[in-house]
């Protein structure tokens, strides 16, 4: 079957120089009103394209020996002339200002007390904890406890900033939260806190009319929706790896595992890259 290529200059954000990350996150907040049906129809979504409000939490750069985290700005006017919003689980009732205000800056300052406490152990530690664990005979598990007994020992080793996989490490470790490049710096030059189809100033439909010829994506993503680091974050699209065979310079170590540690006491989650086999690090979901 002969497979054809995407030209690379269409991921010219992907194959970049800057390595800046974008965060944000999904809520549980939807617009009232919004057609759903039709759009998911009218643009060929999955079924489970989700429509949820979504924020903007700030950016990452990297600066010399250091990672800084420069969180988005929240103020008054990032409440102007947005829609009507409702919580996904009572959509008969319109929430006012103040509830969104409060629900929408508890989420803002629970995740942004995280990320500014995770860069700073970073910078700390001068890189990532991972977990090496050797022992390919270990079932679920018998991993998940060996995992929980090295983190309460504190049994790591540090991926430190000068490794070739320690960007690719971070990209996964915040999986949750990255957002497209593109979107980010729309979000970021245009000082918006929600996305796009928030703002009264678009109807229905007429915000898929904003396209910019200089923008990577479909507008649809501007609700940040079902977004994966995969295709967006640094570019890397792994199902593309053989295609391009490494063409994608500034690709991140490939994926090839995440666990969830679940247990009565806490709730964490790990990958490995397939680079690394025996090297676990945690991947962080939102507060």
């Amino acid at each position: 079957m002969k497979i054809s290529k995407i030209p690379l200059k269409d991921y010219i954000s992907n194959i970049r120089e800057d390595k800046t990350i974008y965060l944000g996150l999904q809520s549980n907040v939807s617009i009232k009103g919004l057609d759903e049906e039709y759009l998911k129809k009218e643009y060929s979504l999955r079924k489970n394209f989700k429509f949820e409000i979504s924020i903007y939490l700030g950016k990452i750069i990297f600066e010399k020996r250091n990672i800084i985290f420069q969180a988005f700005n929240v103020n008054e006017n990032c409440f102007q002339e947005i829609k009507d919003f409702y919580f996904k689980n009572n959509p008969d009732k319109i929430i006012n200002n103040i509830e969104v205000k409060k629900y929408f800056l508890k989420l803002y300052n629970d995740n942004i007390d995280f990320l500014t406490s995770y860069i700073n152990e970073i910078n700390q530690f001068r890189g990532i904890k991972i977990y090496d664990i050797q022992n390919t005979n270990l079932n679920k598990l018998a991993l998940i406890s060996t995992l929980d007994k090295m983190v309460k020992e504190n049994n790591y080793e540090i991926i430190d900033f000068n490794d070739d996989l320690f960007y690719s490490y971070f990209i996964w470790s915040l999986r949750q939260f990255i957002i497209a490049y593109d979107i980010g710096l729309y979000q970021d030059k245009n000082n918006l806190f929600f996305n796009l189809a928030a703002y009264k100033m678009y109807d229905n439909h007429s915000f898929y009319t904003e396209a910019d010829n200089n923008l990577n994506f479909n507008l649809i993503d501007l609700f940040f929706s079902n977004i994966s680091p995969l295709e967006y974050a640094v570019g890397y699209l792994q199902k593309e790896e053989m295609i391009y065979n490494g063409a994608l310079k500034h690709s991140p170590g490939t994926l090839q595992k995440t666990l969830n540690t679940t247990t009565q006491f806490h709730n964490k989650f790990y990958f490995k890259l397939k680079e690394r086999p025996f090297e676990y690090a945690q991947y962080f979901k939102q507060k």
